[in-house]
């Protein structure tokens, strides 16, 4: 996965990429460049109190600016783990459905971004775009914990010495 995100921090300026999928059950997975992003909000509890994980966020299809995103309790807290030691002046994340999930995309920066803070329409498709791509490579590598594995059989394995399989004998 490190090469995967790789592949897109720098694009647009981007210096952090989260990806939050949230099942029909509630459930959220998380996808980062900076894992530790989401183990400290996690860790202390704070995940269900920042902004991009509140229903009214989620349930609507516009981007913002984690500046003015309604946080529940903790702002100060959720941008000190999120925001502050990471290094990022600004983010944003983006709420849209993907496949059976509802899917959040965030971004964050180490300088200010005009077109971020503006949330230029053509830029926040850039963002989308490569989140979107992000995802779908990540999708090739890893089973997502809600969907049954892939391989549903035993492998089977026939040992061959010397280019002669070994036969059992029979009487008779």
């Amino acid at each position: 996965m490190r090469k995967i995100f790789s592949d897109v921090l720098g694009q647009v300026e981007t210096d952090y990429v989260s990806i939050a999928l949230i099942n029909q059950a509630g459930q959220i997975f998380f996808l980062s460049s900076k894992p530790s992003i989401e183990h400290n909000l996690i860790e202390k509890n704070l995940w269900s109190f920042d902004g991009c994980y509140q229903p009214g966020f989620i349930n609507q299809d516009q981007p913002k600016l984690w500046s003015v995103l309604p946080h529940l309790d903790c702002i100060e807290t959720i941008k000190k783990y999120k925001q502050i030691k990471p290094g990022f002046v600004t983010g944003t994340p983006s709420p849209l459905k993907y496949d059976s999930y509802k899917a959040i995309f965030s971004f964050g920066l180490k300088r200010i971004n005009p077109y971020i803070q503006n949330k230029s329409s053509t830029h926040c498709q850039k963002l989308l775009a490569m989140g979107k791509f992000a995802l779908r490579r990540i999708q090739e590598y890893l089973t997502f914990p809600d969907k049954p594995p892939c391989i549903t059989t035993k492998p089977k394995l026939t040992l061959i010495i010397n280019n002669q399989v070994t036969y059992k004998h029979t009487s008779g």
